[in-house]
């Protein structure tokens, strides 16, 4: 078992300990709560996650699950362009999100052997960040620019999945 602050990633700064993996996958989370297990799921698909897992992460190698998974992360990308989607700071959704990056975290640090609390905090903590400052910084860009809120909605789309790879990249692009 290695420390959890160990080194994971070698090509980015930015995803090199399991926290800061944690930290960004609950930021999507907190951006788009369907993807960071959509994206553990492809990563379990590709064989660079759960590979060896007979525990609470085998699911993730379900094809049924990972296309359940998929889907669920299309469909709000979709549906968080629609007038009538509730706000992500919304009490249910919030907690959801909180929900979601801590799940994400949980996962990480499982499958590293590390405390599976650690890896909830870390996840749920970014679960928080991406849906304040997502939810502010598009608000804020859409009055500054007075550009629409759908422009800013398909960037953050692109920012969140990019993030999601960033943090899962050794599992994801092996």
């Amino acid at each position: 078992m290695t420390h959890s602050s160990a080194t994971v990633n070698e090509t980015s700064p930015l995803a090199q300990t399991l926290q800061s993996r944690a930290l960004l996958l609950g930021t999507v989370a907190g951006m788009r709560s369907q993807l960071p297990l959509a994206l553990l799921g492809l990563a379990a698909r590709r064989g660079g996650f759960a590979r060896d897992s007979t525990g609470a992460l085998s699911w993730l190698r379900d094809p049924r699950a990972q296309a359940a998974l998929g889907l669920s992360a299309v469909g709000e990308l979709l549906g968080d362009k629609l007038p009538q989607t509730p706000s992500r700071l919304f009490a249910p959704a919030l907690l959801g999100r909180l929900v979601i990056g801590a799940v994400a975290g949980v996962a990480l640090y499982a499958e590293a052997g590390e405390s599976p609390l650690e890896g909830a905090a870390f996840g749920a903590f970014g679960a928080a960040l991406g849906s304040f400052g997502g939810y502010y910084a598009r608000l804020g860009l859409s009055k500054a620019t007075e550009t629409s809120d759908l422009r800013w909605a398909v960037l953050e789309d692109g920012l969140v999945l990019g993030l999601g790879v960033l943090a899962l990249q050794d599992k994801l692009l092996d």
